[in-house]
């Protein structure tokens, strides 16, 4: 939920969770970097899994942002991805953040699941940024969505703001 002064000034409340929960795992991912660096293998001890998984955690928790902003709104979810800052690949950043969250959601369960038009779509979107096929999807997309900044979420956060903009200015 969130809220505009007369002045224009949006007070919003999910986005500052998320904020704090980002900076949180953002915090986290450096420290995994740190770790890395010091390693001779940090694949063969799972640090670069690690932050993939953390990656995953915080796209998650952007896609609940969205979806608290597109409800609040009472805007339909696809119309509401559509919205917002375009990235290079055609996809809007919105629709990105959600393949990715879906990915890390349910990916250890597509083998059993039987709606493949949904997989389809969210590996193709991927595949568009080369994040479907390779190790750490999720840190690439990550990587992709916010460069050239430092690729860690909070960086994400401008892209959710004015897509809220966008999508406020719509509603």
């Amino acid at each position: 939920m969130f809220l505009v002064s007369s002045g224009g000034t949006a007070f919003d409340f999910d986005l500052g969770f998320l904020r704090d929960l980002v900076q949180l795992l953002d915090r986290q991912l450096d420290q995994l970097e740190q770790e890395a660096a010091a390693l001779p293998d940090p694949d063969g001890f799972g640090v670069l899994e690690s932050a993939d998984y953390l990656v995953g955690l915080g796209l998650v928790a952007c896609q609940g942002y969205l979806a608290a902003t597109y409800g609040f709104l009472h805007i339909d979810k696809q119309k509401a991805l559509k919205r917002g800052p375009m990235h290079r690949s055609g996809y809007t950043i919105a629709e990105l953040v959600n393949h990715g969250a879906n990915f890390w959601k349910h990916r250890d369960e597509w083998s059993v699941d039987p709606n493949k038009a949904a997989q389809e779509r969210t590996l193709a979107a991927l595949a568009t940024l080369g994040c479907g096929a390779q190790d750490y999807p999720l840190t690439n997309l990550l990587a992709a969505l916010v460069l050239p900044t430092h690729d860690r979420l909070q960086a994400l956060l401008s892209h959710l703001e004015a897509w809220r903009d966008a999508l406020a200015g719509a509603a």
